[in-house]
């Protein structure tokens, strides 16, 4: 902290003043909180900030490969890659280095996800994270531990053929995250793995749209899959646009369907076939069957409630908080 003096203002004297450090405990607590020691949060993260790098270049179509070496009793690793845009070193600085910087493009209103931007750095929950990148030609990489810390390169420098191979980019651009997971992070296995990204509901968008080719491969046994939602089907029940009470113009589309036979997952599953997702422009915020969890009947249903204006209301209070001000109601 900075030290200054200042005049006594009838409770004493206050001698001290400057801004809270965020330590390196702070950073690691705040990752773990996010990630909560499950790797498909993890891989969740990394897949949607492909599919929104994609999005930000207005690709018609995108591949993203994720990559695990399976291991018990060890370290393992997690790699996941994609070939849009890439990073340079300074779009590294920006949007790894610096804390709470809004960097994902969300901020100016483009439709993908992402609010206050340490999404990627909470990775470091699960172990050393390394980011390597080739932007028009050149490569550049930054590598993260779990207690905050970073080494980058020095400059920006010609990509070389070997680190092209290694990369598995060929030519043009794009990104590879590697985490070095702890040993003691459970792994899942390959059948496991595809099973849970295919259907957990924050990916179904992305499992379901022709533009995006999701594959795994398993680095242990080379089994690989491309990842696809198979969308449960259900009778249309309603579809309608709904005005939002309290904005005026401002609708959400309700779409709720029934269920072929009622769905036995509970509440906290984040895979269940049952529940209304809440989707923004392009984030699916909520699975949620509002408040009738503990109905049975409720479970019948699946369905969506799709309002831009979500990211709207989104914006200020991500505004306020990189900003360190107070939010409003």
């Amino acid at each position: 902290m900075v030290s200054t003096r200042t005049k006594p203002n009838g409770h004493g004297e206050l001698s001290e003043q400057g801004r809270l450090q965020y330590t390196a405990r702070a950073f690691e607590q705040d990752a773990n909180a996010a990630m909560r020691g499950d790797i498909v949060r993890g891989l969740i993260e990394m897949i949607t900030n492909c599919d929104d790098a994609y999005a930000r270049d207005n690709a018609k179509r995108g591949r993203i490969l994720v990559q695990v070496d399976h291991r018990r009793g060890a370290p393992w690793k997690v790699v996941v890659k994609d070939r849009a845009s890439g990073m340079s070193l300074d779009d590294m600085r920006t949007k790894l280095v610096k804390l709470a910087v809004r960097s994902s493009g969300f901020e100016r209103k483009l439709a993908v996800r992402g609010n206050l931007g340490r999404g990627a750095r909470d990775l470091a929950a699960f172990g050393t994270v390394l980011f390597e990148s080739i932007k028009d030609g050149k490569y550049s990489a930054l590598q993260l531990d779990p207690a905050g810390s970073y080494r980058m390169t020095p400059r920006e420098r010609r990509v070389t053929e070997e680190e092209r191979d290694a990369l598995g980019i060929a030519h043009g651009n794009g990104t590879s995250v590697t985490v070095t997971v702890r040993e003691n992070i459970r792994c899942p296995n390959h059948r496991t793995l595809v099973k849970k990204l295919s259907s957990h509901y924050q990916l179904r968008d992305i499992m379901t749209d022709s533009a995006r080719e999701v594959i795994l491969e398993s680095l242990n046994t080379n089994e690989s899959d491309r990842l696809r939602y198979s969308v449960v089907g259900g009778v249309p029940i309603r579809d309608e646009q709904v005005p939002i009470k309290g904005w005026s113009g401002v609708n959400a589309r309700f779409q709720i369907l029934r269920l072929p036979e009622r769905c036995q997952d509970p509440p906290s599953d984040p895979y269940r076939p049952a529940g209304i997702l809440i989707k923004g422009a392009r984030a699916t915020y909520e699975n949620t069957l509002f408040g009738l969890e503990g109905n049975p009947f409720a479970s019948y249903f699946r369905g969506a409630v799709r309002c831009e204006f979500i990211d709207e209301l989104a914006r200020p209070f991500d505004d306020a908080e990189a900003a360190d001000q107070a939010q409003s109601a």
